[in-house]
């Protein structure tokens, strides 16, 4: 019993800690709780893109753990490349990254974000992003568009009131079940 209880809170706490903040209608940035980026495709269809920005008004942006398109092209990783965005994807190129905004475009192609699939951009925050300090947009046709969430994107790091909560309820099952053997004795 006392397993499964301790599964039951360690389930919520997962839960309620990789929850999205938010959807998007077709290109979403994803950051994890290891600080891992992504680009989402939140479709039924493949989406072609010729460029996307991550914009922080905290200058919490690191790029050095930013992890960009045209990187991998320098890293010779074309083959690897051209399996998860399409040929296209060898045109991109970073524009001028700072703390404050990174960004890439293409413009002699277009690279091609699959159905439901993500696609990593490394680690290009310093610390987990505060919501409403950054914006993700992404670009079709050289045309801006928002990820239609307001806070800029889908954030997994757990905030630390998330994980208080996780242990005071761990804590007050574990004592509940001891008070229950108790009063079976």
């Amino acid at each position: 019993m006392f397993r499964r209880t301790l599964w039951a809170a360690a389930l919520i706490a997962a839960t309620s800690v990789s929850a999205q903040a938010g959807t998007a209608d077709d290109i979403a940035l994803w950051v994890d709780v290891d600080l891992t980026a992504y680009l989402v495709n939140m479709t039924a269809a493949n989406i072609s893109f010729d460029g996307y920005q991550i914009v922080s008004e905290n200058n919490d942006l690191d790029v050095d753990g930013w992890y960009s398109i045209s990187d991998r092209v320098e890293q010779g990783r074309t083959q690897e490349l051209m399996a998860e965005l399409g040929a296209g994807a060898l045109g991109f190129g970073e524009m001028s990254p700072t703390s404050a905004q990174i960004s890439e475009a293409n413009i002699s192609g277009v690279g091609v974000l699959k159905a439901g699939a993500k696609f990593s951009i490394g680690k290009p925050f310093s610390s987990c992003p505060d919501t409403g300090g950054f914006a993700f947009f992404f670009k079709v046709g050289g045309i801006a568009h928002h990820d239609g969430n307001s806070s800029g994107a889908g954030v997994a790091c757990p905030e630390p009131s998330t994980w208080l909560l996780a242990v005071l309820g761990v804590i007050g099952m574990a004592t509940l079940r001891r008070r229950s053997r108790a009063r079976v004795r």
